[in-house]
């Protein structure tokens, strides 16, 4: 049967990350319609009066807002969707995210079908020596024996004390993977971001004392930070099929010490740490030159 998926965003400038997304995960289609939570319109009308009805949907920025939906055939491809409006919202747990849903369709025509993906090109030949080629060339998937290690799995509302001693449990990891109820990747939290907002709630006089302006007003913000969805950052990951190359340029633009591995319906299956990348670069060396 098909189904059709509605997401329901806060705010229009939700909409090109969203489909953005969506396009990147091969839907082949979808429509926009302007929409109007039920609160927002009442407020909105308790302020300017019931005679501006007529202009609810177009002049006040603070309650329009815009809901995407697709009609999918394919259940590997609908929760593929799902998995991508999830990384682009970043998640619908919290305030003014949006909502999303999924309702059965009895009937459909005219649904159109994805098209095929285009293999990612092959690198081009370089003059590095043969280890760092094998390095950045060798699949996640063929670390995964020795060098992936287990995951530590969050929920973002772990408080910040719980991400503490699920890391202890698994000192060899530098990064929490927080994911939400469906078991998806929504955020990454670092152990250097978890010291850094413990330290501020332990002995936030050692920081306030030693701080520029700058960092008092970046204090201000951070010390809010509560739970694990507080502090988190966007969600970073590779998959099997990436390269370890992929795995370095992500971690460098996230300044993340280590990485989530995740299977194509971004569940967490693994993670991977600059410390075990560069194992893998010594060992394929040493090989290489036959020592």
């Amino acid at each position: 049967m098909a189904q059709v998926l509605f997401v329901v965003l806060y705010s229009p400038e939700q909409v090109p990350p969203l489909l953005d997304a969506w396009h990147e995960a091969g839907v082949p289609g979808a429509t926009i319609l302007r929409s109007v939570g039920a609160y927002r319109a009442h407020n909105w009308l308790e302020k300017v009066g019931l005679g501006a009805i007529n202009n609810l949907f177009t002049d006040d920025d603070n309650v329009r807002s815009k809901t995407v939906f697709a009609v999918f055939n394919d259940d590997h491809l609908l929760e593929q969707a799902i998995v991508a409006a999830e990384k682009a919202i970043g998640g619908f747990g919290g305030p003014n995210k949006g909502l999303l849903f999924v309702l059965p369709v009895s009937y459909v025509e005219g649904l159109r079908k994805p098209g095929p993906k285009t293999a990612p090109a092959t690198p081009p030949a370089s003059a590095m020596d043969d280890a760092e080629m094998i390095t950045r060339n060798t699949p996640i998937a063929q670390l995964k024996e020795t060098m992936v290690k287990e995951p530590v799995l969050v929920h973002p509302n772990d408080s910040l004390i719980a991400v503490a001693e699920a890391i202890a449990t698994n000192p060899d990891n530098t990064v929490a993977c927080v994911v939400n109820q469906r078991g998806h990747l929504v955020g990454t939290l670092p152990l250097r971001v978890l010291m850094n907002d413990l330290f501020m709630d332990v002995v936030p006089e050692e920081f306030m004392a030693a701080s520029t302006l700058d960092d008092v007003m970046a204090f201000a913000q951070r010390n809010r930070s509560q739970t694990a969805g507080d502090a988190m950052l966007p969600a970073v990951s590779v998959k099997e099929t990436d390269t370890v190359k992929d795995a370095f340029i992500r971690m460098h633009k996230a300044e993340l010490s280590g990485i989530p591995v995740v299977n194509d319906v971004n569940e967490v299956i693994g993670c991977v740490d600059r410390i075990q990348l560069l194992l893998l670069y010594a060992k394929q060396q040493k090989s290489t030159k036959g020592e």
